[in-house]
């Protein structure tokens, strides 16, 4: 059980997810390779992604890359016109898809080296063992966490 009393490395924030009647949100703060800070978030309904955003803090400072509200006309916001081939995402994004997943997910020279920390470096844990009894799921050892030692293969999104 040491594996689950090991802290974050200092560079990450535990993401915080709470859980309400109809939304869960999720959001994490974390540092990537570049040395920069990211905080990424959403919310989730049964139906659809009801908000995402994703901002950096270059030299202390937020920059807003994405603010997505799916209650807006107008879905998805881009301040400073930072993300490339922007309206393209935004329109293929599925309602039911995270933006930052679609873009990840197609390569998109901005937003994958993001979509990829996550892959990297972002361990799924199940809290709850599925048979009463059995043991509590061991951290993976592999360079490729989301996948070897996790008790849901392919479900790690």
């Amino acid at each position: 059980m040491d594996h689950l009393r090991r802290p974050p490395p200092p560079a990450v924030r535990p993401g915080r997810q709470v859980r309400t009647r109809h939304v869960l949100l999720y959001e994490v703060d974390f540092v990537a390779e570049d040395g920069i800070r990211w905080t990424y978030g959403y919310e989730l309904s049964a139906t659809r992604v009801e908000a995402e955003w994703l901002h950096s803090y270059p030299r202390g400072r937020r920059r807003v890359w994405l603010d997505g509200d799916a209650s807006r006309d107008e879905e998805y916001d881009f301040p400073g016109g930072r993300i490339q081939d922007r309206a393209r995402l935004a329109r293929t994004t599925r309602p039911n898809a995270l933006f930052l997943s679609h873009a990840g997910t197609d390569n998109h020279p901005q937003l994958t080296p993001i979509f990829h920390w996550f892959d990297r470096n972002l361990w799924w844990i199940d809290c709850c063992p599925r048979v009463a009894g059995t043991a509590w799921p061991q951290a993976p050892r592999s360079a490729s966490p989301r996948h070897e030692g996790h008790p849901h293969p392919g479900r790690t999104r």
